[in-house]
């Protein structure tokens, strides 16, 4: 009878003990299965200000490995100077190849950007030639478009967060109309 009792004695701390046994090993598992998040998500999206775009580009890239990505852009202007009609179309291509590490890394990048540029000028003058009598009206109008392909090149610095949020800044040297032009470029975006 007495054993009986030490067994029905010890049973609730023979219990207590191997549910203290399987929380611990709970909390292992749950420790073990947290992985973080990885940095690394293969697609990019971001507004570029001054950069490949000129005075902006909304951007896509696509990560081919964790090394290196490519890329495209999409700007477009049009505005009225002096009765000049201005539009102007810019679709840059780029690669970039990345060093370092997982969320600090500098990158070279390379690639040429498609310009279309289109300008009307429409000119109404009034004159008086003096034999008739009233004012003449003189129209003038010219138009000028075509494209361009304009090569670039660059190093930057790139900071992932892990949450997503990518910034980069990248110094360029664009070439166009027969000349080299050193240009800067700050991008902000996130990967997914």
């Amino acid at each position: 009878m007495k054993r009986l009792i030490l067994v029905f004695a010890f049973l609730p701390l023979m219990g207590l003990a191997k549910s203290n046994r399987v929380a611990s090993s709970a909390e292992a598992d749950l420790r073990t299965e947290y992985k973080p998040r990885s940095v690394y998500g293969r697609n990019f999206m971001g507004i570029e200000v001054l950069g490949r775009g000129v005075l902006y580009s909304l951007n896509y890239d696509r990560a081919v490995t964790s090394r290196f990505s490519v890329g495209a852009g999409l700007s477009y202007y049009q505005f009225n100077i002096l009765g000049m009609n201005v539009d102007i179309g810019v679709l840059p291509l780029y690669g970039n190849y990345y060093f370092g590490g997982e969320r600090h890394r500098a990158f070279v990048s390379g690639g040429a950007s498609l310009v279309y540029s289109k300008a009307e000028i429409r000119d109404a003058y009034f004159w008086n030639d003096g034999v008739t009598h009233g004012n003449d009206i003189s129209y003038n109008y010219a138009r000028s478009e075509g494209t361009s392909l304009n090569p670039n090149a660059g190093i930057g610095y790139e900071f992932r967060a892990r949450a997503g949020f990518t910034a980069r800044v990248t110094s360029y040297y664009q070439y166009a109309n027969n000349q080299m032009y050193p240009w800067i470029g700050a991008m902000l975006g996130t990967h997914f």
